[in-house]
């Protein structure tokens, strides 16, 4: 978890949409979602290897 802002934004962007049914907010947080998906690769590729 190398990427603190990254993961801030990520965090970020799942609270202000948990409760949210604003389909502006929804439509940015989607466009963002290229930018997490490399964070959560990267998490799952270190649980892995650390608890194999």
């Amino acid at each position: 978890m190398s990427d603190q802002a990254g993961w801030l934004a990520m965090l970020e962007d799942r609270n202000r949409t948990a409760h949210t049914y604003d389909e502006t907010l929804a439509k940015d947080v989607y466009r963002r979602l290229s930018t997490h998906l490399p964070l959560l690769q990267a998490l799952d590729l270190t649980l892995r290897s650390t608890h194999a």
